[in-house]
């Protein structure tokens, strides 16, 4: 409900302290500290079409590239509960930290943060296909390399088991940060559903359109991380003002009952002298789907935001884009199957997402 919404809002993010105390932080890389980054940036991997619009939300003159994302977090390194800190620090959890770059909570007195990569941390949820690619070292399950029999030299093995209840340990930790994180972007994005503006327009503050992007199309993320980032985008950035459902004109009801017959005379009175639908519409027709546009008496066109005024429905190309690939990419390849729920997540998510631009008219022809 709105109330609930706005109690969350005031509780857990309008005051710094609270979101720093509460939260996990996430950090867009600026152009200025990209040379302080010992981290490479990543390749875009949105395909663009040679049919590309000349102008859409999130363009930039080079769409090459996505810079680092870091999250950030009050930390401990004998971290238990009621320590004042969220969670263990990344030195407890031997991940790797961003030193040379100032954090957002050096202006504040909160010990043990850093900023951290955000693919150390979530590559967890996914070890079989994203440890060797985010830590460059090969999944092993804990245990999976003993033998059965243990060995003539007992301190060898008590060693190796040493080693491995550490391992366990430090995995778990991360695991737990991890699983947060993304508990975290849902209970943001039901903050926002439902055009809760006040939430709206804090949060889009601290997530911008084109860091959801960057989250939501990481290939070195989980698949339930990118779903959740597509979630966030959009509750804070589609489905707000100017958006309407069918740009806002009127629309035929759900269930529509029409006397179609051939040999009807125009003149005749059960037959209406206006055409209600086209004998022959079909998806590649020009007026298939409603499209979004902006008119000029509006006030929203005038407005200095491009995310109010952009006037045609080619304001989400990047997300056109996406959701397009995603939904490609487990069609002929089999991907959607039930014994993989993280992708179905983000299926799932990828076409919520379709629905709500093809509701909002951004997803015409």
């Amino acid at each position: 409900s709105r109330p609930s919404q706005e109690m969350c809002i005031r509780l857990l993010w309008m005051n710094e302290e609270d979101r720093y105390s509460f939260g996990v932080t996430f950090h867009q890389i600026e152009p200025s500290d990209m040379d302080k980054a010992d981290i490479p940036f990543r390749e875009r991997s949105i395909v663009f079409s040679p049919l590309a619009p000349k102008t859409y939300l999130g363009k930039v003159n080079n769409d090459v590239i996505y810079p680092p994302i870091c999250v950030c977090w009050t930390g401990s390194d004998d971290w238990k509960p009621g320590c004042g800190a969220l969670s263990w620090s990344p030195k407890s959890m031997n991940v790797p930290t961003l030193n040379n770059i100032q954090n957002p909570f050096s202006a504040l007195s909160f010990p043990g943060t850093s900023l951290v990569p955000i693919e150390q941390i979530m590559w967890v949820l996914e070890p079989f296909r994203l440890c060797k690619e985010v830590t460059g070292k090969q999944w092993r399950p804990f245990g999976s390399g003993r033998t059965s029999v243990l060995s003539k030299n007992k301190n060898r093995d008590m060693l190796n088991d040493a080693k491995v209840s550490q391992a366990r340990t430090v995995f778990g930790r991360q695991l737990l940060l991890a699983t947060y994180i993304n508990a975290e972007l849902e209970l943001l994005t039901k903050m926002c559903k439902g055009r809760s503006y006040n939430c709206i327009t804090w949060l889009e503050k601290s997530f911008s359109y084109d860091m959801l992007l960057n989250i939501a199309t990481n290939s070195r993320l989980p698949y339930s991380t990118n779903a959740a980032a597509m979630g966030l985008v959009q509750a804070l950035y589609v489905d707000r003002f100017p958006q309407f459902t069918h740009g806002g004109g009127a629309s035929l009801p759900h269930k529509l009952w029409l006397f179609h017959d051939d040999d009807t005379k125009l003149n005749d009175v059960r037959k209406s002298a206006t055409p209600v639908l086209m004998d022959k519409l079909e998806l590649c027709s020009k007026d298939a789907f409603s499209p979004f546009f902006i008119p000029r008496l509006s006030s929203a066109y005038s407005s200095p935001d491009p995310l109010v005024s952009h006037p045609n429905h080619e304001k989400f190309y990047l997300l056109q884009r996406l959701h397009s690939q995603t939904i490609k990419s487990f069609g002929s390849a089999g991907r959607l199957i039930h014994t993989d729920a993280d992708f179905n997540r983000l299926g799932i998510a990828a076409i919520q997402g379709q629905q709500a631009l093809l509701l909002f008219g951004f997803q015409s022809t």
